[in-house]
Parts: C-alpha cells; sequence; structure tokens
C-alpha cells in the first residue's frame, strides 16, 4: 500500500494461444538457472582471488600497518577503486552442498567478469554443458589501462 511504502508482485502463466492465467508461486518453476549446467551437475559462479604483490605488506609481511602501494604500470587504479593484486577469476563446482570449486583461471593475471561492473553475465555454459565461456581482456598493466578490448574464451 502507499501508506505503508510497500509493495508485492505477482507472477503468471498465460497461454499463448490463449487461457486462463495461472499464478506461479516460485518463479524456479519457469526460470532455469544460467549458472548451473544444462545436466544440472555443475554450479558456475565467480570469487576475487588475491595474486600479485602490491600493497607493502604483502613484500613485507612484518610491515602490517603499512599503506605503501608499488606498482609497475598504469593498472593502479580502475576508476574508483585501487589496484591491490586482487582478480575476479570464474569458478566451477559441483552442485552440491560443500563442493569444492575449481579456478578456470588459475593463476591468470586477469579479470573475469570485468571490473567495475561484470557480473554474471560474464560467463556462461555451452549448450552441451561441456565447456564455460567467459569474457576476459588478457591484458596487464599499461596495456590492460589503455585497452577496451575483451575476448571471449
Amino acid at each position: 500500500s502507499i501508506e505503508e511504502n510497500k509493495s508485492s508482485s505477482k507472477f503468471y502463466i498465460i497461454p499463448v494461444g490463449g487461457g486462463t492465467a495461472t499464478e506461479i508461486k516460485d518463479t524456479k518453476e519457469v526460470l532455469a538457472d544460467k549458472n548451473v549446467s544444462p545436466d544440472g551437475k555443475f554450479l558456475v559462479y565467480n570469487e576475487e582471488v588475491k595474486l600479485d604483490k602490491v600493497l607493502g605488506k604483502d613484500f613485507y609481511p612484518k610491515l602490517d600497518k603499512s599503506d605503501a602501494q608499488i606498482y609497475d604500470g598504469l593498472d593502479y587504479r580502475h576508476w574508483d577503486t585501487w589496484n591491490e593484486g586482487k582478480f575476479n577469476h570464474v569458478f566451477y563446482k559441483e552442485n552440491k552442498e560443500g563442493a569444492a570449486g575449481i579456478d578456470i583461471l588459475k593463476g591468470e593475471n586477469f579479470d573475469s567478469p570485468q571490473k567495475p561492473f561484470g557480473g554474471d553475465e560474464d560467463y556462461i555454459w555451452s549448450p552441451d554443458g561441456k565447456s564455460i565461456l567467459y569474457v576476459c581482456k588478457k591484458k596487464a598493466g599499461t596495456q590492460y589501462a589503455i585497452s577496451t578490448n575483451t575476448d571471449i574464451y
């Protein structure tokens, strides 16, 4: 209601050829989760991983209060965020509780999803479920900073 500043939504299925509308109680009944493999056995997702030493304390662990940052290229800041040596990586795991993830970009100093606004739209299962396609700009340092090109892998 307007007085309570609250709203509610309901969803319905209506046959294309006409007929009675049927309320959908749970959208999972009609919408597939694109992050679940076509056979339902695996889940694709992303996490941030630390790969590069950038902070003073990365180089000198005893100086844990250090706020120094050490860079050797232009990629030291992306819009409003400092580069701290962390990268977004795509992972997959079995679609069951407690399964361990596998990093498909392991050891690669690149982002997928792309920073700063990329999300799960940057990766998807192939139709046969045997591959994961992802968008990535596989460049580093100054080359990363001056390029806007991404490729599908």
